[in-house]
C-alpha cells in the first residue's frame, strides 16, 4: 500500500471511531437525562430554579423554536428521525398542538386562509392545521398555521 493509501485508511478509521463516539456520548446523554430530574420545574415552563425568568427561559424558548422548525422539517423526509425529536420533546414538556375543530382564537392561532363551510356551527373553527403550534407545559411558544371555516357568503377573514 502506498503512503496515501495508508493515510486514507487511517482517516477512515479515525472518521468511524469518532461517529461512533458521538453517538456512543448521545446515547448517554439521553439516558442520563430521562434519569435526572427536569431542572424547569412543570409549573414554571422556562424559569430557572430559584423560579425566576432569564436567561435559562430565552434559551429554552430559543431551543424549543429551532427544534420545532427542525421538526417539521423532518415529518414528510425522515419520519423515524421526527418521531425521536417529538418524543424527546415531549420527555421535556413541549408538545404539539393542532387545533382542528377548536373554535378560532386570535391570541392563539394563525389564520393562514378559509375554507367556506354551509354549517354555520362550523363557522370560526379551525377547519385544518398547515403548521403545527407547540406549548411548552401547556404555554403557547408558536401558534399554529390555520384554516378557518368560513360561512358560504362570508366575505371577510377571520
Amino acid at each position: 500500500m502506498s503512503v496515501h493509501g495508508d493515510l486514507a485508511l487511517a482517516l477512515a478509521a479515525l472518521g468511524g471511531l469518532m461517529t461512533g463516539a458521538l453517538g456512543l456520548a448521545i446515547l448517554a446523554r439521553s439516558r442520563l437525562r430521562r434519569a435526572a430530574p427536569s431542572p424547569v420545574p412543570p409549573s414554571a415552563p422556562g424559569r430557572d430554579q430559584s423560579g425566576a425568568a432569564g436567561p435559562v427561559a430565552a434559551e429554552r424558548a430559543l431551543l424549543a423554536e429551532a427544534c420545532a422548525d427542525i421538526a417539521d422539517r423532518l415529518r414528510d423526509q425522515q419520519p423515524a428521525l421526527y418521531g425521536v425529536l417529538t418524543r424527546n420533546l415531549e420527555e421535556a414538556g413541549i408538545t404539539m398542538n393542532s387545533p382542528n375543530g377548536e373554535p378560532f382564537d386570535a391570541r392563539r392561532h394563525n389564520p393562514v386562509g378559509t375554507e367556506p363551510t354551509s354549517d354555520p356551527a362550523s363557522d370560526l373553527h379551525v377547519a385544518a392545521t398547515t403548521r403545527l403550534g407547540y406549548l411548552d407545559h401547556g404555554q403557547l411558544i408558536r401558534s399554529p398555521d390555520v384554516i378557518v371555516y368560513r360561512l358560504a357568503g362570508t366575505s371577510h377573514a377571520p
